[in-house]
């Protein structure tokens, strides 16, 4: 299934689920008017989970721009060689990035934890797609990695110590995301037990990999978050209505 196939498939994913924190409304504009976001950032990531996870694929589905001027003729005849050569859906890196994205990968790969864990994946960059059981929501989710009982999921961060990387786990709802695909295999099959792990890398010099096994209670406080916005995924859709942020209670900082 290509990623386009994927992202066409009318299911809730993490990512959006994460919009009804703001409100049913920011969820639902998302679902009718689908934008894809991008930034330097997402596409070193995307270009670091193909060199690590199916590098085979990287020369296709990333080209390096021309180095130098980009205003001569010599650059300008290249990059309209490049562009003709590119296969539909490439992805254009600049030099620097393209060897960002490659010592990044080369981190991974060469840190012994994070390797024992991608040599046991059998499957990578996998679509999953199941019905909730409590609210008969049509689910997906795209595993990084999963073998052996166990899910993996890449990580570029700016800090991956211990303390940074749990404190930006909870800020950036991971404990959700790996709640939701985790629910998503044991439910496909049949109630299986699976593990969740974090393979983190830095995204600067040293670039600093560190692999964290999820416990109980992380994946327990992403359940519990999912399943209330799931319920009011499911009651906004049995009703039609979405509604905004409604009332509220501003308090002065002096009854904090």
């Amino acid at each position: 299934m290509t990623n386009k196939e994927y992202f066409s498939i009318e299911a809730v994913d993490q990512s959006r689920l994460k919009l009804m924190l703001r409100s049913p409304a920011h969820y639902r504009y998302c679902i009718d008017h689908p934008v894809e976001r991008d930034t330097p950032s997402l596409r070193l990531g995307r270009a670091v989970h193909c060199l690590v996870l199916q590098p085979q694929l990287y020369e296709k589905a990333f080209a390096v721009k021309p180095e130098g001027d980009a205003r001569t003729a010599k650059v300008k005849e290249a990059m309209a060689k490049l562009l003709e050569s590119m296969s539909p859906g490439c992805e254009l890196l600049t030099p620097a990035e393209d060897a960002q994205a490659r010592a990044i990968a080369a981190a991974v790969l060469a840190d012994e934890n994070a390797a024992r864990l991608l040599e046991a994946c059998q499957a990578r960059e996998f679509p999953i797609i199941w019905q909730d059981q409590e609210t008969g929501l049509l689910c997906k989710a795209k595993l990084d990695g999963l073998g052996g009982g166990r899910i993996i999921d890449l990580k570029t961060t700016e800090n991956g110590c211990s303390e940074a990387f749990t404190r930006d786990s909870y800020k950036h709802l991971y404990h959700l995301q790996a709640a939701h695909y985790v629910n998503g295999c044991q439910t496909l099959s049949g109630g299986q037990h699976f593990r969740w792990a974090f393979i983190a890398v830095e995204k600067t010099e040293p670039y600093g990999v560190h692999v964290f096994h999820a416990d109980q209670s992380f994946l327990m406080d992403g359940e519990v978050l999912r399943r209330e916005l799931l319920e009011k995924v499911a009651e906004c859709e049995a009703s039609g209505v979405w509604p905004s942020y409604g009332e509220d209670l501003l308090i002065g900082r002096g009854a904090v």
